[in-house]
């Protein structure tokens, strides 16, 4: 009688782990999904070309991708200049994307295009307390950048290079992705964006729903869940202050192409 209380109970358990964990997205597209699984698994993939975005999840995802390299035996191009190497080849690091140049090294026809975004208010708090030692230069610049009551002028004598900094106050991820000038301002259309993304990408990850594009990555290339288990790596140190948190969102979604409606948060 125990051991049926035992059971029933653990199955109660896993029931309310079920629907408290792994609740539906909303107006999800099955339709739409299989279409594209149907063109994913039209490729004969033989490279992962990843292009790794800053403070987004790309650390944990691209563990994942480096096992799976090694597990099809893919070999790890480090630079463009890497013209000759031949065979199965994995991409999956921080740069500048260039399409054109990715293609000579990556073929459309048989190569994976991967990025991942993130909430951009989300994505520049992590970027700001990455490096304890750094959030006074990173706040202070943020502040001059955007003509806010700041300390900079103290601050230019410190040995830190800051120069950087200013890339990563107007859109960082748009930057990283080859589609303005550091700390530029983007003129196309949310329409214009979209349709970039869908030309240079075949799967955008959200790092709002990480957990849900393992899965997917799981079932488009038809592996293991085994193979897409991982754990955060890389993250800040320190927990950004709700006064950081209000000057950014005051700020920030004004001046970024990645607009907060194309970022769903749960």
């Amino acid at each position: 009688m125990i051991k049926i209380f035992i059971v029933f109970y653990f199955f109660l358990l896993f029931l309310v782990i079920l629907f408290y964990f792994f609740e539906p997205i909303e107006n999800f597209d099955k339709n739409r999904f299989f279409k594209f699984k149907e063109k994913i698994q039209s490729k004969e993939i033989k490279n992962i070309y990843f292009w790794k975005t800053h403070k987004t999840g790309g650390s944990a995802f691209n563990n994942v991708l480096h096992r799976l390299a090694f597990k099809l035996k893919m070999k790890k191009i480090k630079s463009f200049q890497d013209l000759k190497v031949e065979g199965p080849k994995f991409f999956g690091q921080h740069a500048i994307h260039n399409p054109t140049i990715a293609e000579r090294i990556f073929p459309r026809k048989n190569s994976l295009y991967i990025t991942i975004l993130r909430n951009p208010v989300d994505q520049f708090l992590s970027r700001m307390n990455y490096r304890p030692f750094e959030i006074e230069i990173f706040e202070n610049y943020f502040k001059s950048f955007y003509h806010l009551p700041n300390n900079f002028t103290r601050l230019k004598s410190n040995k830190t290079n800051i120069k950087r900094f200013k890339c990563y106050m107007r859109n960082d991820m748009s930057y990283d992705l080859g589609y303005v000038e550091c700390g530029g301002i983007y003129n196309g259309s949310k329409d214009k964006l979209i349709e970039k993304f869908n030309t240079d990408f075949d799967l955008i990850l959200l790092n709002e729903y990480f957990d849900e594009g393992m899965i997917l990555l799981k079932n488009l290339l038809n592996i293991s869940y085994e193979d897409v288990v991982c754990l955060s790596v890389n993250e800040r140190v320190t927990i950004p202050t709700k006064k950081q948190r209000e000057m950014v969102e005051k700020i920030l979604p004004f001046h970024v192409v990645f607009l907060l409606e194309l970022l769903p948060v749960r």
